[in-house]
């Protein structure tokens, strides 16, 4: 790919992202750094340590707070363009980074969703999946909508039981 023609796309998903709402281009902005901050510091520290990390810059889920149809709206929203930044930063992200950041961006913005993790029988064994689910529906990946993997997810501990 030439030079003139990288510059040709990165102007033309430039403009794109100046034509989102002010809230979706913020949102989409920081899912796209966010994303690429996820897949490069996972390389160096592993899941578990920026997964303790992003734990502890957000709020203990408190429950709904509005109707769960409005919320599961605005979480569907926002995760789509958690799909859309990932398409356009150029690093090639598991559904384990993209997940990772939308449950981080949706508890940082007060909704109360569950990272789940799964498996399922495959040719080559077994094949793990992690996906993000809103008052029990899945918001960020219809694969495990579909119900292919088995759940392996621990219910999160709530400190106020």
């Amino acid at each position: 790919m030439s030079s003139r023609s990288v510059v040709t796309r990165a102007r033309s998903k430039v403009a794109a992202a100046r034509r989102m709402p002010r809230a979706d281009r913020s949102l989409f902005v920081t899912a796209w750094l966010a994303l690429v901050g996820v897949t490069l510091s996972m390389r160096v520290v592993g899941f578990q340590r920026m997964h303790g990390l992003l734990s502890r810059r957000v709020p203990q889920a408190r429950g709904p707070v509005s109707s769960p149809g409005a919320d599961s709206a605005r979480v569907l929203a926002a995760t789509r363009l958690v799909d859309v930044a990932a398409r356009n930063t150029g690093l090639s992200h598991t559904c384990l980074h993209r997940s990772l950041v939308s449950w981080w961006l949706m508890r940082r913005r007060g909704f109360d969703v569950v990272l789940k993790f799964g498996a399922r029988r495959c040719e080559d064994g077994l094949e793990a999946h992690a996906w993000v689910e809103h008052a029990g529906v899945v918001v960020n990946d219809p694969e495990a909508a579909a119900g292919s993997y088995t759940d392996l997810s621990l219910e999160p501990i709530r400190r106020d039981a």
